[in-house]
């Protein structure tokens, strides 16, 4: 039997992995049973059990297998390296190596633990250290947050052993690397190559004890959920170029709308005038008492997170109360990570207060719903904050779960005055089974309430309370060019010397806002203006403007993510152009007709190509210049 997340064989009937510790079965996220690989809903507590999509997480045997084709492939990630400080000494110390082992050992089994967790990948174990990628061969957008929260795991795991002699140090660095499985006489396994694996290897040998570095480039990644210390420019042995890097010293533990909120200047909202209509005339049904549940969806860079932004920030100023939650991508960690966040937003609980006085304000705030005090005993034990002295009463989890499925509507029915509320989930895509059905629950409680639901999500996200009479759907199509334009104006500026580049940046965002900006401030960054921004002056002339990390990062995920025949014809067809000819990518994807049609099919689906009419004459096109832009630049370049 062989492990889906490290690869490793088994013997048969294990429940769990002998070199990572993977479930064999499905594990429930409300009680954590592991339950068998076709189940559907648990058999301890009855939830249901996260399902495949479409497109579902490619093990890393499938990545594998296609990289050994393909000879290896080009990935922008973030690489993370740690070691036990002076372990050397440690060694020589204890004399016998098997005596080493294991004083070592726990400390390596913590820092496995802690990329297992988010979803990372071990490549290598240097007797007192790991190297571990996150990024590859699992696809994430988010590896860099995930990067930075699994080195933070490790220190706080190895701080529990409260041993002085165990420290360790941790460096990440984020950057484009050759990927490739390397095989032998045992097993295979994967690696990277590249000048950013060494600067991620110097991070850690410039670290502390105890402490975590991180270049400017994992930093700028992960900025919206990190807290750092800058340490400046700084030379590296190898390198030619100074290197900023920070000291990362924690999580930031806020709303999703706080990114609008940094003090960073705010390109104005356009072309959302009809979007920002229709959630207006909803808030002014729900306020009348007829609350509503309003999903707001478009793909990823789209400006869905702003949109919701902008409306709730004009829903305050009006005196209406706004509850946030995000359900996050690498949040499947944290079981019901969305609910907790949301209701300590409810109860206005903030992580570095004390226990007592966040369970003070809980008590206080629940006291005029007239809930029974089994449901207070119940949430405070559910947000950490149980009273040791008036323990919640045991339940077992199928009853556990019914109770706060009710409270979730007894908070939305019994709102001690009539004041209107709007509730927003960010990122419904990424949820747990366990979370979305509390979504459902406050889906169905809105009903009759001066509570407005709104959550936004991707394209392909599908739950049942979309199927209830009081659903409205608001969709955020692309900008028009005249809208692109206006903000790249109002980045840039109007020198005539800036057309051109406009022009460029425009037709390869396709009107994507997020995408657009990333290019502006890559082009920026690069040094060629002259002036501020909105009044900038071209000093010479740009040749191309270079693709941003973030943005490679959300298109190869989407790419990653494909059947591996159907990335195989991608990639062919991103070497044609990004306007494809049956007649020319038959002969060169050189595979059965069956099985090229299949591809191009699953290519249609997931909206990465699409055909051009008139529709008799074979010829695709890819649905957006950056789509081919990254399936192209992933190649290795002897393969092109």
């Amino acid at each position: 039997m062989q492990c889906a997340r490290c690869g490793s064989l088994n013997k048969a009937g294990n429940d769990y992995c002998e070199d990572c510790g993977a479930p064999f079965g499905v594990e429930c996220d409300a009680c954590h049973h592991i339950n068998g690989p076709a189940s559907r809903f648990c058999g301890r507590c009855g939830a249901a059990l996260a399902t495949k999509g479409v497109n579902p997480d490619p093990t890393p045997q499938r990545l594998l297998r296609s990289l050994s084709t393909k000879g290896g492939e080009r990935k922008n990630l973030t690489l993370l390296f740690a070691d036990i400080r002076n372990s050397t000494s440690l060694i020589d110390s204890l004399g016998d190596p098997e005596l080493a082992m294991r004083r070592l050992e726990p400390v390596l089994n913590l820092m496995k633990d802690a990329v297992h967790r988010y979803d990372g990948i071990v490549n290598k174990i240097q007797g007192d250290g790991v190297m571990a990628l996150f990024g590859a061969p699992r696809p994430h957008e988010d590896h860099a947050v995930r990067g930075c929260l699994a080195a933070l795991a490790m220190q706080d795991s190895v701080a529990r052993l409260a041993d002085p002699s165990m420290q360790i140090r941790v460096g990440l660095h984020t950057g484009e690397v050759v990927v490739q499985t390397i095989e032998n006489s045992i097993y295979q396994t994967y690696d990277a190559a590249g000048a950013n694996v060494h600067i991620a290897n110097r991070m850690e040998q410039m670290a502390d004890e105890g402490c975590i570095f991180v270049t400017r480039d994992t930093y700028i990644a992960a900025k919206q959920f990190v807290e750092v210390v800058p340490l400046g420019m700084q030379t590296i042995r190898g390198i030619a170029a100074p290197v900023e890097i920070f000291k990362l010293t924690g999580l930031l533990n806020a709303p999703a709308s706080d990114v609008f909120r940094s003090g960073r200047r705010l390109a104005p909202l356009v072309g959302r005038t009809d979007q920002l209509a229709a959630l207006e005339l909803e808030l002014a049904n729900t306020v009348k008492g007829d609350g509503r549940v309003i999903g707001v969806v478009g793909e990823a860079g789209i400006g869905k997170s702003r949109l919701c932004f902008e409306f709730t920030e004009d829903c305050r100023r009006q005196g209406i109360r706004v509850y946030e939650g995000r359900v996050l991508a690498h949040g499947r960690a944290t079981p019901f990570q969305p609910v907790l966040e949301l209701l300590r937003d409810i109860f206005g609980i903030r992580v570095k207060d004390p226990v007592e006085v966040s369970r003070r304000r809980v008590i206080d705030r629940f006291a005029p719903i007239a809930a029974s005090d089994q449901q207070l005993l119940l949430l405070l034990e559910f947000l950490g904050l149980a009273d040791p002295l008036r323990p919640a009463p045991k339940l077992d989890p199928r009853a556990l779960k019914v109770q706060l499925l009710d409270l979730v509507r007894t908070l939305v029915r019994a709102r001690p005055d009539d004041t209107p509320t709007v509730v927003l989930i960010e990122d419904l895509h990424w949820i747990d089974a366990a979370s979305e059905e509390f979504v459902e629950a406050l889906a169905d409680a809105v009903v009759g309430t001066a509570t407005l639901f709104v959550v936004n999500y991707r394209p392909g996200f599908a739950a049942a309370f979309m199927q209830r009479s009081h659903y409205r759907q608001i969709v955020m199509p692309p900008l028009a060019w005249a809208d692109a334009n206006r903000l790249l104006r109002e980045y840039f500026g109007e020198d005539p010397s800036l057309a051109l580049l406009s022009r460029n940046i425009i037709e390869r965002a396709q009107g994507n806002p997020f995408f657009l900006e990333e290019l502006a401030n890559a082009t920026a960054e690069r040094g060629d203006f002259e002036g501020e921004r909105g009044a900038y002056r071209l000093k010479r002339g740009i040749d191309a403007i270079p693709l941003p990390p973030t943005v490679q990062a959300v298109v190869a995920a989407r790419i990653d993510h494909l059947e591996e025949i159907a990335k195989q014809v991608l990639e062919t067809a991103a070497v044609i152009g990004r306007l494809v000819a049956m007649s020319i990518l038959k002969p060169v994807a050189a595979l059965p007709n069956d099985e090229l049609m299949e591809a191009i099919s699953q290519l249609r689906q997931a909206e990465l190509l699409y055909d051009l009419p008139p529709y008799d004459q074979g010829l695709l096109a890819f649905r957006h210049p950056l789509i081919q832009e990254v399936a192209y630049a992933t190649q290795l370049r002897s393969r092109l």
